[in-house]
């Protein structure tokens, strides 16, 4: 049979095998605790962080947008003012036709001046210079 010393010795080791296997598991328990600590303040600094990025790229989108709106009336802006341009132009040379039919032709007499066959044409420019030795250069 076993002797009783040989039982003790098992006994004793058995003993010292689980209290070393509950220091083990005490020290499992506090590094895992920290771990998982460290990987909740790590989890907590990437969605804060997250949430900076997201708010950075709607800022970034948005301005994007109001300059993309901008741009768009600044085309619309340039467009209109060409368009304002040809008008005028349009409208400067209707009125220099219309002012130039209603001129009097000058073939026609005249009530105003008793020289109207002596009129400058119409079609001739107005920056001519005029022969100043000439007799006609006084009445026209």
């Amino acid at each position: 049979m076993v002797r009783y010393r040989f039982l003790r010795s098992a006994a004793v080791a058995l003993v010292a095998y689980g209290v070393l296997g509950l220091f083990i598991g005490a020290a499992m328990l506090v590094v895992g605790s920290s771990t998982f600590g460290q990987v909740t303040t790590l989890q907590a600094t990437l969605e804060n962080e997250r949430m900076a990025l997201v708010q950075s790229i709607r800022t970034v989108s948005g301005t994007l947008h109001d300059t993309a709106g901008a741009t768009a009336d600044f085309k619309r802006s340039i467009d209109s003012a060409r368009g304002a341009a040809d008008q005028a132009s349009r409208l400067a040379n209707d009125s220099a036709g219309t002012f130039r039919d209603m001129g009097v032709p000058a073939w026609a007499p005249s009530t105003f001046s008793a020289f109207s066959h002596w009129r400058v044409p119409p079609h001739s420019s107005p920056t001519a210079p005029i022969n100043s030795n000439s007799w006609l250069s006084r009445w026209v």
